[in-house]
């Protein structure tokens, strides 16, 4: 199978390339300063590909002291008398809750 990647990215890499820019690994590699493939079909028997959640959030949870809720929505972000965020407003599955650090 082949993907539109193949067809039209060697045009516009070759552009890139003489404009000065540096070649990254990719863009879901965490570093968007270059240019780089865009991968429109990463597993053709499946015809899908990874998520944002793969190369970033993975990447921020090592690295970060980020805590994600899962089957939780972000309803409100908290802030104190600095204007720093101090907490978020979510709703749950079942009830609302205030998280703080």
């Amino acid at each position: 199978m082949a993907t539109i990647e193949q067809t039209t990215s060697i045009r516009f890499l070759k552009l890139w390339e003489r404009l000065g820019c540096q070649k990254i690994s990719g863009l879901n590699c965490g570093t968007l300063i270059g240019y780089a493939t865009i991968a429109l079909t990463i597993n053709p028997d499946l015809v899908t590909r990874s998520s944002v959640e793969t190369p970033l959030l993975q990447m921020a949870l090592k690295q970060t002291k980020l805590k994600v809720f899962e089957s939780t929505l972000a309803k409100k972000t908290l802030f104190d008398e600095n204007r720093r965020a101090s907490g978020v407003l979510v709703a749950a599955k079942v009830s609302e809750n205030i998280h703080s650090p």
